[in-house]
């Protein structure tokens, strides 16, 4: 697959944010199991949270290529603030697929600006949070 000159781009800004400002923490976020509001803060100033929602509601409108190079990116200095950004998108898959349009201008911009983050839970009779055995 050949990147484009944006991805590209993107890819290296992303590069040099997640050395700059997300490896230096990395380490101890792991060794101590703790959630990192400062690299949350990073990723928003940098704008990553709205890679991927609609622009109509706040978000870039980034395509899945950009969205994984921005996970490759985060992940390859600590995979925990990818994760990050991941899950609470995540969270905005149902809402913008099934979602009201008062859901959807209710929360998808506030997930797209960082000023919220989305959560996704699972727990199925019989089958716990394993989405392959839901019936």
């Amino acid at each position: 697959m050949t990147l484009s000159a944006e991805q590209q781009e993107f890819r290296a800004a992303v590069r040099q944010f997640a050395e700059n400002k997300i490896a230096p923490r990395a380490a101890e976020l792991d060794r101590t199991a703790t959630y990192s509001w400062d690299n949350f803060a990073d990723c928003r100033a940098m704008e990553l949270p709205a890679l991927g929602i609609p622009v109509e509601f706040g978000g870039s409108g980034a395509d899945s290529t950009t969205q994984a190079i921005m996970v490759e990116e985060l992940a390859r200095v600590c995979a925990s603030t990818a994760l990050t950004i991941l899950i609470s998108r995540l969270a905005t898959i149902p809402i913008l697929n099934r979602g009201s349009d008062e859901l959807k201008r209710r929360y998808v911009p506030l997930i797209a600006s960082g000023e919220k983050q989305g959560s996704y839970c699972l727990s199925e009779p019989g089958a716990g949070s394993d989405v392959a055995s839901m019936q």
